[in-house]
């Protein structure tokens, strides 16, 4: 829930405050955030990103590839490619690690709709 109200924020150029609420959100990292926990992370990173807090971003940026990574490592492998390309947020994912974001700017991982 802050998460999609830090995404709102954000949408209405409330950053700061975005930011403030999305650091709270996934400020303990042994609490898996409810939801789809990359989606909340790539939310993290589009904010902290925003935010001007690189560091902060590349953190979630990083925790939300190795869920995915290690997800995908328990699946049978013919569903692994499905896992990674036909869900939004973890093919944004593979994309941004294929690309290695730089974080010297802000950034935004949008899953496309």
């Amino acid at each position: 829930a802050q998460a999609l109200l830090a995404q709102h924020l954000h949408a209405a150029g409330q950053t700061h405050a975005a930011a403030e609420l999305i650091r709270i959100a996934v400020a303990d990292t042994d609490v898996v955030p409810a939801g789809y926990p990359p989606a909340v992370w790539v939310t993290a990173f589009n904010v902290l990103s925003a935010a001007g807090d690189p560091a902060g971003a590349a953190r979630q940026l990083e925790r939300a590839s190795a869920w995915v990574e290690s997800a995908v490592q328990g699946l049978p492998g013919p569903f692994r490619e499905s896992f990674l390309q036909r869900n939004p947020v973890n093919r944004v994912l593979v994309q941004a690690a294929r690309r290695l974001v730089s974080l010297s700017e802000p950034a935004r991982l949008t899953p496309p709709s």
